[in-house]
Formats: C-alpha cells, structure tokens, sequence
C-alpha cells in the first residue's frame, strides 16, 4: 500500500457498532442505520479522529404490509329449512365430502365440480353431477368404479354407505341439497355468515359459499417518496405476529385514487415457502375459480396494473390462517432498501478524491491510504484497503453528531403497528 502525506485538520472519533433506528414521527415508518458512528473527541486543529471497525452497513424502511384473501362465491345452498348446525370454520380448508353446515339435521356437503348441484341424484341418472358425485364418493372411500356419469348398481351402494356413515336414511338417493358443488377441492371456503347460521330459515338458492383464493394477496401501500427506495426485487421481511418472518420481493406497483402507490409483493424464491422461518415461495394472489384477479390491498381502487399479485403459492405458506377472512390485516415488514455488507466500515466524510481522482482516507499523521468503497449507507461506507482499528481523520465540519439521521419521508398510508429496532447485521 502506497502511502503520500496530505495536509489536512486532525480529529478523533470511534465508530460504534451497533444498529440505530431512527423512527419517524408518524407511524407507520421507520429507517434503520446498521451502523452508525459514536459521539466524536474533537481537536483543535479542525478535524477529528475515527477509528475505522468491522461492522455492517445497510439500511431499511419498516412499513406495514396489508394482506387479504381474494373472496369469490362459488357455490349456491338448495337445501330448504332451518340451519341447525354450522360445521366448517371461516377459512378452513375444505376437502371432498367435508361437512359444510347442515339443514334439518341433514349435513350439507362439499365436492369437487363444475357442473352445480341441480337435481336429486338416482339411480339410472346420468351426467356430469353424476361424475362428480362418484369423485366424491371415491375419495371419502365408499366407490371404486369409474367416474363414468352413470348411477348404476354399484353406485346406489356407495351412496348407501355414505348415507349411513354421515347419519341419514340409506334410501341410495342423493337429496337435492344434499351437495354443494364447488370448482376447485381442496380450498378454503368461508360461509356467508347473513345467510348460514344456526336458527337461519333457507329456502334455496341462496349464495351460500365462497372461495377465500389460492392464497392471500399480499401488498405494500407507501407514499410517493418510500416508493422511489422501493424498486422491483427489494427484498421485504414480514413479520407474522408470532415469532417467525415471511420472505417477499415488491414485484409490481399501481397508484390508488387517493395518491398512495401500492407495491404488489411476491414470495421470494420459485416453491412455497412453508410459512415458519421465511422460507422461499412462488407468486401471492391468485385467480379465483369464476372471479378476477387479486384486487390491491390496503387503500382505494387501483388504477394500474401491478398491485393485484400474481397466481402461484402463498408468502405464508402453511401459516396463512394469520390472514383474517375479511377485511384486511395488517403485518409489520422491513423493506431492504440497502442490504447489509459486512467489513470495515469509516464515516463516509472520511473518504476523499485526492489530486489524481484517487479514493483514499487519512491517517492520524497524515498519510494518504487509497481504498475502495464497497458500500454505502446514511453516512458510513465500506471500504477496502486499510485495516480495522487505523485511525482517520474526518474534517470538523463535516462530521455529524450520533443522534443525527436523515429526514423520514411521509407516512404511508396504512397505519403502523410499534415494531422493535433492528439488530446489527443482515436482516
């Protein structure tokens, strides 16, 4: 390393380690600095002294993610007379030949279809119901012939069977009522709770089920300003409430009538992630069977395209009951806007261009090292091409007290739940 005395103010400071978040005002956001300086030991010579350290630098907004479930009616109660039991949970995921409520004491169930309940099923009927039915009938056990669409002998026995086993009269006739048919099995159905619930009078043909979607969309309401730090691929950190953290990247953006911009958020990766321990996942969203696309959550109607997600598996995964049925919920995040690197770290005022276009810092006598910047971030960079514990001299006048720290931007537009700072490192 080649070494050149400069003429320049002395001083002395030490870099601390550690992470220092500095939350805005207003809820809802937050920068982390990984690693910012401590108070410095001026001189009087019009500089001061900076002991360079490993360390990290990085930096990230903490913002609320808004998520939802895509909700679409997808199948219609011809059941008559009085709810008396309610048997699948809001959200819950259903299976073929899973009870859904039931009517009179008489259970009402799920199967797999495209072709909607419409008639009673008998034995000699023939058609796509029929199909259906003997899928259903497979799957819970009580068939083992083809799904052919013909009710012949062996069929009537299954249905038998199956009657006796969910409690009703074996007649080998499949009431009309009896099954509701939905698209897509299995899925997460929630009932419509103005409609089925116990003590509720049906007369049939009410839209009695719907589809919560393959998985909850997932987005990022921001304003203007946080929307320029965010662009397609940064990395997002959900924390779930529970201990465990969601990897996202923002993928599109659409801009709300109101003038938030919301960023539509995937799941990092190509599989699903399995929910505990942010593990990588495909797309958020999803088509809903008969409905559109994920809509943007968190504020007005999106004019855009973008923020509605993506088909594919879920950000959470096999933990998505965090996300209620109805509305939306929010989840604390931090958005990497720069990720972390790790090495020795100098107040960026320390670094200088000297005569010929050369990056170096000073010493505390003076001498001229040249170094490289590997990063950068809320006034301290990484840099290569001197050694942790080198003394460097930073000009009085350019170096900032602790506290300071940039200016927080506005608040985005959903509201922030209090999250906890940063620890030093990667996030």
């Amino acid at each position: 390393m080649s070494r050149h005395k400069l003429r320049l103010p002395r001083a002395v400071v030490t870099i601390g380690v550690a992470a220092l978040v500095a939350t805005a005002a207003c809820a809802g956001w937050a920068f982390t600095v990984i690693l910012s300086p401590a108070p410095g030991v001026p001189t009087n010579d019009g500089y001061s002294l900076v002991t360079a350290a490993e360390g990290d630098v990085g930096s990230h907004l903490t913002l609320n993610a808004a998520a939802s479930w895509n909700v679409s009616p997808v199948g219609t109660n011809e059941a008559a007379g009085v709810v008396t039991t309610v048997d699948a949970q809001p959200g819950q995921l259903i299976s073929s030949g899973d009870r859904l409520y039931s009517v009179n004491l008489r259970p009402v169930v799920a199967a797999q279809g495209a072709v909607p309940a419409y008639r009673a099923i008998a034995a000699g009927d023939s058609g796509g119901d029929v199909g259906q039915l003997q899928t259903m009938l497979a799957a819970r056990g009580f068939y083992s012939g083809a799904a052919d669409g013909t009710a012949g002998s062996s069929t009537v026995d299954a249905i038998m069977q199956w009657q006796q086993s969910i409690g009703v009269e074996a007649t080998g006739e499949v009431a009309f009522g009896d099954v509701v048919f939905v698209p897509e099995l299995p899925a997460r159905l929630v009932l419509a709770p103005d409609v089925v619930h116990r003590g509720a009078t049906l007369s049939g043909g009410e839209a009695a089920v719907s589809w919560l979607g393959a998985a909850p969309v997932f987005t990022l309401p921001v304003s203007e300003a946080q929307s320029q730090q965010v662009s397609t691929g940064t990395r997002v950190v959900i924390d779930d409430g529970a201990g465990d953290t969601w990897n996202a990247v923002a993928a599109g953006r659409s801009e709300t009538a109101t003038g938030t911009v919301v960023i539509s958020l995937e799941a990092a990766g190509g599989a699903d992630s399995g929910g505990a321990g942010g593990g990588d996942g495909a797309a958020a969203g999803g088509d809903a069977p008969g409905g559109g696309d994920g809509g943007a959550a968190g504020g007005d109607a999106a004019s855009g395209d973008g923020a509605g997600g993506g088909d594919g598996a879920s950000i959470c995964g096999a933990h998505c009951d965090a996300v209620a049925v109805a509305g939306q919920t929010l989840f604390v995040s931090r958005v990497v806007t720069v990720e972390p690197v790790h090495g020795v770290v100098v107040p960026s005022a320390a670094v200088q261009t000297d005569a010929s276009e050369q990056v170096v810092v000073v010493d505390a006598e003076g001498v001229v090292h040249p170094v490289t910047v590997r990063a950068e971030a809320a006034g301290q960079s990484i840099v290569t091409g001197v050694a942790a514990g080198l003394s460097i001299r930073v000009a009085a006048s350019a170096q900032a007290p602790a506290e300071a720290h940039p200016a927080a931007p506005a608040a985005p537009a959903a509201p922030a739940e209090p999250a906890a700072p940063a620890a030093s490192g990667a996030p």
